[in-house]
């Protein structure tokens, strides 16, 4: 296989004239790089892309860390950034971590050796501090309040949009309301924010009334098992995720059990088939958004409005 040494040699140039050409660069005489173009050719030679990467100091590819692509948002984040990706010719590589500091770090160095140009991460499981000192090596975004680090980040007002739902329900006579999260609130800026929330509206301690490790249709019927046990009446149960509402909708039906009213989240199609309010975060934006932060490098803290879908059950 040919290298570039081989293009250089049949070519009478240097291998920083035969660089010059694979990288566009203006000062290299239309002779030479016609007949550096022409070996090329018949040498079927194809640079080494990340060499050259390494020259142009940019792999035109962007890190999105995710802790896995089984949930829809982090799907509708991933759609905002590779939207945004491809309309500039940008790659897009998926790194899953699984919520393991020791592998979202190993993703750190990919920044610092240049793999990738930027990291987006849609959950953080490593500290802000120690995210912070890793933005030296290239662009790290932030999908959630980054508090006074200098980390950029493009999030939604979580703490406000909790507060008025809890308050909606309040206002409304709710008096025995639920809450499923998915991660626990000692590592979880959202679920601590979603916690304290319903603690200051309502006045009282979450224990006891919250489902934790919910993500999913299956996991919501499991938080319904509990929310619906003899001696148990919860009127409104507010999830983490539309699925996770759908799966305490399908064991009420299923067990013949009167439907509390239920408060979901990502505003996706089940919600609408099924009639139940939700919080739509526009996540997609935030991806898109998120994005345009990695390629620009600039440093800034994007705050994205959340809209509440109310619907009446059926």
């Amino acid at each position: 296989m040919a290298n570039i040494k081989d293009v250089a040699k049949l070519s009478g140039c240097s291998v920083t004239t035969v660089s010059r050409v694979l990288n566009n660069h203006p000062h290299v005489s239309k002779e030479k790089k016609q007949r550096i173009l022409t070996v090329i050719k018949e040498l079927d030679y194809a640079p080494n892309s990340q060499a050259r990467d390494l020259i142009l100091g940019a792999s035109k590819n962007i890190g999105v860390v995710i802790p896995n692509v089984n949930h829809s948002y982090f799907e509708k984040i991933i759609s905002g950034v590779i939207e945004s990706a491809f309309e500039i010719g940008y790659a897009v590589t998926l790194l899953p971590t699984n919520y393991d500091p020791k592998i979202e770090k190993s993703y750190f160095q990919q920044l610092k050796t240049k793999r990738l140009d930027a990291l987006i991460l849609t959950s953080k499981c490593n500290s802000l501090a120690e995210i912070e000192k890793n933005t030296k090596y290239g662009p790290i975004i932030c999908c959630e309040d980054t508090q006074n680090y200098a980390i950029p980040s493009v999030y939604a007002d979580r703490g406000k949009a909790y507060t008025e739902i809890f308050n909606y329900l309040k206002d409304a006579g709710y008096k025995n309301i639920g809450v499923t999260i998915n991660r626990s609130e000692e590592v979880s800026a959202s679920s601590k924010t979603n916690i304290e929330s319903y603690e200051k509206v309502l006045g009282i301690p979450i224990e006891g009334n919250i489902v934790r490790n919910c993500s999913t249709m299956e996991d919501g019927k499991m938080a319904a098992s509990y929310f619906f046990e003899e001696g148990r009446n919860f009127d409104a149960i507010v999830t983490n995720g539309d699925h996770v509402a759908s799966g305490i909708y399908k064991y009420a039906k299923d067990h013949q059990l009167s439907q509390p009213l239920l408060i979901g989240q990502e505003n996706l199609a089940i919600s609408e088939v099924l009639s139940f309010t939700t919080i739509d975060f526009h996540l997609k934006k935030i991806g898109s958004a998120a994005f345009q932060l990695a390629v620009s490098g600039e440093m800034e803290k994007q705050i994205f409005p959340y809209s509440i879908i109310k619907r009446m059950p059926d």
